[in-house]
């Protein structure tokens, strides 16, 4: 039965009453517990006070310890003449003063002590500095100014008694110097900077801490400046009026023939004297101008010289004249190298009538080429790098820029006539040897004409021969004897030798000026780019930043490949090279080779082939095929063709250019093979046998070419390039199908020209074509110049 709410009650005040008596005496046990924690706190609060008294006490008692301390060692160190100790005991009383002033008046009197030994020390320490400043002691004034700065005395006077002994130094620092007028100017000049840097090494950085506040150090920097830029300019004018560099400067401006000729004519070796010497000059300037800046950047931390000094002035003029002539020496050198080149000498010791040089082994292995290039590039880098040594930046740039010119327009331009002279002279006496079949292949009213007269003089020289050669056989038949001369049989055979000699002649005259070309633009120009190179990092190193600088770099840089003279030598030795292979190489073998249509005409009379149209060699079917293989001499021809021009056109190319020369002659005789196949396929397109006989034919040329020129690996894997067009026809015309030969990608055939190369073949499923009937093979004048 549920308990009542009474009940409940009942029962939870029992249990209150048999809890009250526990709770009454925790109650009290706290109260105890509290009042005997209040008593420790206060004893342990007694305690801190104590302690905290008894610290200052002690520090007290350090205090006055130290004071003493400070005082006995001031008095000590004065009495020895050891103000720096002195000033040491100063600067830890000043650290002690606070302290020691807060422990009220039992201090008192040791600060009072300590106060009178400071005094007394700064009153020694500014007596000392103002003796030593009056007496010129530069060792004392630099023991003096460390104590200024430590002792907190620089002051106003302090820092004009410094100044006026700092300007005496110097003025006897240079005085001693510019009395000596038995030395040379430059030697004075160096000698003057020397003295001025030493006096502002020695103590600039002591005044600049000392006497920051009044601004000693910068004030001390100009002073230094302006007694070094009045020493270097009076030794720029001496130097300048003894050697009359202004007026050789003007006189090189106004007559061009100077220096070597003209009324104020001057020796080359007199010049670069004089060259040397400004140079020296400059870098002297330029040495002051680096070191006073170095100071005011890592000593003063700011820049106290404007760019508009007198000294910078001075040396922009000298610059200019040093440049003028510099300029003029180095065109005079460029154009003695081109004078004196020594390429009619190597041409003269390679062709000679008594040694054939093609067949010579050790004169084919040497690479030859005249001395213009090497003795031009010489004279370049000495004037350019003599400029970037001389450590001005404007002088610099400007003989730079000028080297780059003038290598391009007098050694690029002697190198590239040379070569293409004797490419022209070799030209002109291939078309005399095709005699009137030259005519036709005249590509001016001036080529024609030489073509017919060199023709006319061809067949005049035949027609001599062989009346000569009758009559002889008259004489010997008869009995009779001729007048002297009236009988010359080897009157044609001496007129072809003249010529092939004339011819080689030239074809070498191009070879070595070709390697000359090639010599400057690979070894001379690269070197000489690197060598100005380090000579600017060496000279202008920690100058990168500044435009100057940064043009003089651009200029330097336009030696190399990234340059208008880089880019100026390679297009010439590209050019010169492409005419090389086009005109002793590539033209007379494409002809050579082009219009072999008598091989098919012969296999198709063997097989007894009266078809109204003929198949030619590329649109041939089994049995022309296998004839072909018989009777087809396309290989034997393009090794004789090689043979016969290779020798005269590459005995003596550097390897670079023989490699080059195999590339494009190759590349022409594969245009030259694709041509005729397309000629040929406007008739009759080819069959799968004729893309077999194309391949066949590739490769009957290229052992032609490779084995022809020579040159080893290089030079096989150039004509190999060169094919690369005509042999990836080949492929192609082999494939089965039209389609899979459109998915063929090659760097040969660009997509939109792969539909004219599947155009020269029937494919399965195309009508048989249907031409008229070819018109005669023309027939292909042999040159002279390639008979064996």
């Amino acid at each position: 039965m549920a308990a009542t709410t009474a009940e409940k009650i009942a029962f939870h005040a029992a249990n209150v009453a048999r809890t009250a008596p526990r709770l009454e005496a925790l109650c009290g046990r706290s109260e105890d517990a509290a009042r005997r924690a209040g008593a420790l706190a206060e004893r342990i609060r007694r305690a801190d006070d104590r302690r905290a008294r008894l610290a200052q006490a002690i520090q007290a008692a350090t205090d006055v310890l130290s004071l003493r301390d400070c005082a006995a060692g001031v008095d000590a160190a004065v009495a020895t003449d050891d103000l720096e100790t002195a000033a040491a005991h100063v600067a830890k009383f000043r650290l002690i003063e606070g302290a020691a002033r807060a422990g009220g008046p039992a201090l008192e009197g040791e600060l009072e002590a300590m106060r009178r030994c400071t005094a007394r020390v700064e009153g020694v320490v500014r007596d000392r500095f103002r003796e030593a400043c009056v007496a010129r002691d530069g060792d004392a004034v630099r023991r003096w100014l460390p104590l200024l700065k430590e002792l907190n005395l620089a002051d106003e006077a302090a820092t004009e008694a410094f100044l006026d002994h700092f300007r005496e130094d110097l003025r006897q620092a240079v005085s001693k110097v510019l009395q000596d007028a038995e030395s040379p100017p430059l030697v004075t000049l160096r000698t003057a900077i020397n003295a001025v840097a030493g006096v502002v090494s020695s103590t600039l950085a002591q005044a600049h801490g000392a006497l920051e506040a009044h601004r000693g150090g910068p004030r001390a920097l100009l002073l230094a400046h302006d007694a070094c830029e009045t020493a270097s300019l009076t030794c720029v004018a001496r130097f300048a009026a003894d050697s009359r560099i202004a007026s050789c400067a003007a006189e090189a401006l106004r007559d061009d023939r100077w220096p070597t000729e003209g009324p104020a004519a001057m020796a080359l070796d007199a010049l670069d004297g004089l060259l040397e010497d400004a140079a020296t000059a400059l870098r002297h300037l330029e040495t002051w101008r680096r070191f006073a800046a170095h100071q005011a950047r890592s000593v003063l931390r700011e820049d106290v010289f404007g760019a508009e000094t007198r000294l910078n002035a001075a040396a922009a003029e000298l610059g200019e004249w040093y440049a003028v002539l510099e300029c003029r020496l180095c065109l005079a050198a460029l154009r003695a190298a081109e004078t004196l080149d020594t390429s009619a000498d190597v041409v003269a010791s390679l062709v000679r009538d008594d040694v054939d040089v093609f067949g010579d082994a050790a004169a084919a292995a040497t690479v030859a080429h005249g001395s213009s290039a090497d003795d031009a590039f010489w004279a370049a880098r000495r004037s350019a790098a003599r400029a970037l040594s001389s450590g001005h930046a404007a002088a610099a740039d400007n003989v730079v820029a000028f080297v780059c010119d003038r290598l391009a327009r007098e050694t690029l331009h002697g190198l590239a006539t040379r070569c293409f002279d004797g490419l022209a002279g070799a030209g002109a006496l291939i078309k005399a040897h095709e005699g009137f079949g030259g005519a036709l292949a005249g590509g001016t009213a001036d080529e024609t004409l030489k073509a017919v007269g060199a023709g006319l003089q061809q067949h005049g020289e035949a027609l001599a021969a062989g009346t000569a050669q009758v009559l002889a056989n008259i004489s010997e038949a008869t009995g009779l004897e001729l007048e002297e001369g009236v009988v010359d049989p080897g009157l044609a055979r001496r007129a072809a030798a003249e010529r092939d000699r004339t011819l080689r002649t030239k074809l070498v005259e191009a070879q070595v000026a070709l390697n000359g070309l090639d010599a400057a633009c690979e070894a001379h120009l690269g070197r000489l780019r690197l060598h100005l190179e380090d000579e600017v990092g060496a000279s202008y190193g920690s100058d990168r930043g500044d435009p100057a600088v940064a043009k003089l770099l651009e200029a330097v840089a336009a030696l190399g490949r990234r340059g208008s003279a880089g880019e100026a030598f390679g297009d010439a030795l590209e050019k010169a090279r492409a005419a090389l292979a086009s005109t002793a190489l590539a033209q007379p073998i494409a002809r050579s080779i082009a219009g072999r249509g008598d091989v098919g005409a012969r296999a198709r009379f063997a097989l007894g082939d009266t078809d109204a149209v003929a198949p030619h060699r590329w649109a041939c079917a089994e049995a022309l095929y296998e004839a072909l293989g018989r009777v087809d001499d396309f290989g034997a021809a393009a090794r004789r063709a090689a043979d016969a021009c290779a020798p005269r056109a590459t005995a003596h190319l550097a390897p670079r250019n023989l490699v080059d020369a195999a590339r494009r002659t190759a590349a022409a005789a594969g245009d030259a093979l694709l041509e005729e196949l397309r000629d040929r396929a406007r008739v009759k397109k080819a069959t799968p046998l004729g893309a077999l006989q194309l391949d066949r034919d590739v490769r009957a040329l290229r052992a032609a070419l490779a084995a022809g020129l020579g040159g080893g690996v290089e030079v096989a894997a150039a004509v190999r390039e060169g094919l690369g067009l005509a042999q990836h026809v080949a492929t192609l015309l082999g494939l089965d199908d039209r389609g899979e030969a459109s998915d063929v990608v090659s760097r040969y055939v660009a997509p939109d020209e792969l539909p004219e190369v599947l155009a020269l073949r029937r494919w399965p499923g195309e009508p048989e074509e249907v031409a008229p009937p070819p018109p005669p093979p023309e027939e292909d004048a042999e040159l002279a110049l390639m008979m064996p």
